[in-house]
């Protein structure tokens, strides 16, 4: 067993979204800023893991929010959505592990796309991205 994480601050916002990102010691600090756009999707690159660990297993997304939540993930290898769990409705740090092992070999990359939704946009509304971890095997 193996992980590989990326630093909520790696954080990338998907073109169009206008959430307000500040990069804090420790985490990535999300807030809507506007009440027109309170969902949207934010991409992490992941590292590749170490030579001879070549199935992802599980997904953890490490965090902690106010009137926000992670309601769906994906996994996609180069140009590929290999798997995506929708309706979570998370609310702090979870992980979800596969019913059947991923494998990445010959892969291009891994990028973990998260969505999440706000509940409006007051100035409390907030998410804190710590960390999106993967396991492998």
């Amino acid at each position: 067993m193996s992980y590989t994480s990326t630093h909520g601050v790696a954080v990338l916002k998907e073109y169009g979204t206008s959430f307000d990102t500040r990069i804090m010691p420790g985490y990535a600090d999300i807030r809507p800023t506007t009440s027109d756009q309170l969902s949207g999707k934010l991409h992490f690159a992941i590292p590749r893991p170490p030579t001879g660990y070549n199935n992802i297993y599980e997904v953890k997304i490490g965090f902690s929010s106010q009137s926000c939540t992670v309601d769906s993930f994906s996994v996609w290898l180069g140009k590929s959505k290999k798997i995506e769990e929708t309706d979570l409705q998370w609310t702090g740090t979870n992980s979800s592990a596969f019913t059947t092992a991923m494998s990445i070999q010959g892969a291009s990359g891994i990028e973990v796309i998260i969505g999440v939704t706000f509940d409006n946009a007051s100035s409390t509304s907030s998410l804190k991205i710590q960390s999106v971890d993967l396991k492998y095997t």
